[in-house]
């Protein structure tokens, strides 16, 4: 199991953004990059990790994170996607590997207290009922 706290407001994933370079009326590159507030705070989810002695873990993995934010926050599932982008390579090999995860937001009144707390374990799932055409079983 890894536990990490990485300190300070989270900052939730944010949509890639697309730069363009015209000449003249016509368009003749574009790409698409990642904002650099969201790769400077993947870097700081990394860097946490590595300093709580993080290596990749082999297998299925459950990730849960704890936000703990004042006043208005992004989208939960934002959140925890940088969380689980920034660890990849870290705490395990590829995202895929993530077969339960939670995020959780608490809040808090003091700035200081903001801060985002991070579990990952490897997953003990048991195998779940298969759906069929008459919806979940009973």
């Amino acid at each position: 199991m890894i536990r990490i706290v990485i300190p300070g407001r989270p900052v939730p994933k944010q949509r890639p953004r697309v730069a363009v370079r015209w000449r003249g009326w016509r368009m003749v590159e574009a790409h698409a990059y990642t904002p650099r507030e969201t790769r400077e705070y993947e870097e700081q989810v990394r860097l946490a990790a590595l300093a709580a002695g993080a290596r990749p873990l082999e297998g299925d993995v459950a990730l849960e994170v704890h936000v703990y934010v004042r006043g208005r926050h992004g989208d939960w599932d934002n959140t925890g996607k940088v969380i689980s982008d920034a660890l990849n390579g870290v705490a395990y090999r590829d995202d895929r590997q993530v077969v339960d995860g939670r995020v959780i937001i608490h809040r808090v009144r003091r700035a200081e207290d903001e801060r985002v707390e991070v579990t990952i374990r490897r997953a003990t799932l048991d195998a779940a009922p298969a759906l069929d055409a008459s919806g979940p079983a009973v």
